[in-house]
C-alpha cells in the first residue's frame, strides 16, 4: 500500500512469489524502513542509516520518507560532507541533497570536495573503474614504471597535468559536471579556491581563471563560465518564484 515498487514486485504481472529476497539491501537501514511502514517510526539515530535509508526510500519510491531523510541530512549538512558513504547516493538523491534550502555547510569548499568524494566513488563503481583499479595493482606489483619525458603544456581549455592526470581529471569532471552549478564558487575566498578547487583539475583553465578572476573583483571582468551562470540564473529564478 506504501510502495509502488513493492506492490508491483508482489502483486504485479511480474511477481514470482510472496517471498522477496533483497540481497543487496542493508538490512539495518530495511529494517528501519519496515518499522517507518507499520509503525510510522520517523527519527533515524544516525547520518550513515539515515543515507541507508535514504537510498532505500527512493529505490521503493517512498517520496515522503525521501523527504524526511532529506531534511535530516541537510540539518546534518558537515556530518553528510564528510561521511565515506556519502558515494551511495545516486545521482538524483545527491541534487536533491544539493538543492536543499536547508543546507548549511560550515564552508562551500567543504561542499565542492564533498562532490569530489561522490564522483571517485562513482568512478570507483563503475566497470571502467574497477578495470583501471586492477591495472594499477598489477602495476604495482611489477614495480615502477620507467620515467618519461616531460610532454608540453595542454592548449587553453583543458586541465594541467600528465596525460594519466588529464584523463582522471576528465573522467572525474565528467560524472560531477551536472552538480558543477550547484557549486557557490564565487563566495569562496582566493585562498580556499586555489588550495582546494584548482588542485582537482575539474575546472577548465579558462573555467577556473574567470571564476577567480571574478573572486577577486578584478574590474571589467564580466564574463562568467557556465558552471557559475547556471547557478546564478537558478537562484535568480527561485527568488523571482
Amino acid at each position: 500500500m506504501s510502495s509502488p515498487v513493492f506492490e508491483a514486485m508482489l502483486c504485479g504481472p511480474l511477481a514470482e512469489g510472496d517471498v522477496l529476497t533483497l540481497p543487496e539491501d542493508p538490512p539495518e537501514a530495511f529494517e528501519w524502513l519496515l518499522d517507518h511502514l507499520y509503525k510510522n517510526k520517523t527519527k533515524l539515530p544516525d547520518v550513515e542509516l539515515a543515507m541507508q535509508v535514504y537510498q532505500l526510500a527512493n529505490k521503493y519510491q517512498l517520496d515522503k520518507l525521501c523527504q524526511i531523510c532529506s531534511e535530516i541530512l541537510a540539518t546534518e549538512s558537515d556530518l553528510v560532507l564528510r561521511s565515506e558513504r556519502l558515494g551511495i547516493l545516486r545521482p538524483h538523491n545527491l541534487a536533491r541533497l544539493l538543492a536543499n534550502d536547508r543546507l548549511a555547510a560550515s564552508s562551500e569548499s567543504l561542499v565542492f570536495r564533498a562532490l569530489l568524494a561522490w564522483g571517485r566513488a562513482k568512478l570507483d563503481d563503475s566497470p571502467a573503474g574497477r578495470a583501471e583499479g586492477s591495472k594499477t595493482s598489477d602495476m604495482q606489483e611489477q614495480g615502477p614504471r620507467p620515467k618519461k619525458q616531460a610532454k608540453r603544456c595542454p592548449p587553453s581549455g583543458q586541465p594541467v597535468g600528465s596525460q594519466s592526470e588529464s584523463q582522471e581529471s576528465n573522467a572525474l569532471r565528467n560524472v560531477v559536471k551536472e552538480f558543477l552549478p550547484s557549486i557557490r564558487f564565487l563566495t569562496m575566498s582566493t585562498d580556499e579556491f586555489v588550495k582546494h578547487v584548482l588542485p582537482s583539475r575539474v575546472l577548465t583553465s579558462d573555467e577556473a581563471m574567470a571564476v577567480l578572476m571574478n573572486i577577486k573583483n578584478i574590474p571589467d571582468v564580466n564574463s562568467l563560465p557556465n558552471i557559475v551562470f547556471l547557478y546564478i540564473q537558478a537562484e535568480a529564478g527561485k527568488f523571482h518564484s
